[in-house]
């Protein structure tokens, strides 16, 4: 969603401009939130991304790759290892490919190979392989923790995505030209879009 700037606090209008390719690319990202942008139909190179999880390393990864310049900024001194295990499922196991990173992905999973069920006398009575039903069945063939997918798409963006490790978004105005982003640091910077991928608590989308 696309929030047109020109609209006065509380009678924002949102639109999708599809002439667009950011916009044609964010059509398809349901995971992220698009909270600010200078206007709909302006041109946009300058995007900046809260959140140096999975959803704001994946996003920045895609725009590199449409020519965007993309900025991360993330509250923690450095990537946040560890985590829950991910299960990568049906269109999840897509969007990694498409990405170009699927080697990378399998490279890191756990290797999960399935579950066995049995009975008191621990003699097998059933199992759930990982490579059963494609793969996305109970036990899903990519399974990998959150620390290390997040490391993944990461590392394919570091060299062409600025990250800005210990610092976080404190203030955001729209000015109708772009948006002026004040950090904890005290830096202040303009961007055309800024992009919410920091979580349930962030502070960005309170």
């Amino acid at each position: 969603l696309f929030v047109d700037a020109r609209q006065r606090p509380g009678q924002q209008r949102f639109a999708i401009s599809h002439g667009h390719k950011l916009a044609q690319f964010l059509t398809q990202m349901s995971c992220t939130i698009v909270l600010h942008v200078c206007t709909v139909t302006a041109m946009v190179t300058n995007v900046l991304i809260s959140g140096a999880s999975i959803a704001g390393p994946a996003l920045a990864h895609c725009l590199r790759r449409y020519g965007f310049a993309v900025t991360v900024v993330e509250r923690a001194p450095a990537l946040r290892p560890g985590g829950q295990a991910v299960d990568l499922r049906g269109v999840s196991k897509e969007a990694v490919r498409r990405m170009g990173l699927e080697a990378q992905v399998r490279a890191a999973r756990t290797n999960t190979r399935g579950m066995s069920i049995v009975d008191r006398n621990n003699k097998r009575i059933g199992e759930m392989r990982a490579d059963m039903l494609g793969g996305d069945g109970l036990i899903a063939e990519i399974e990998i923790l959150r620390g290390d997918i997040s490391e993944v798409f990461y590392r394919a963006t570091e060299g062409e995505v600025e990250y800005l490790f210990g610092d976080q978004i404190t203030a955001v105005h729209e000015t109708g030209e772009c948006v002026e982003v004040t950090f904890a640091s005290g830096a202040v910077r303009t961007f055309d879009i800024v992009v919410g991928a920091d979580g349930l608590h962030s502070g960005v989308r309170a």
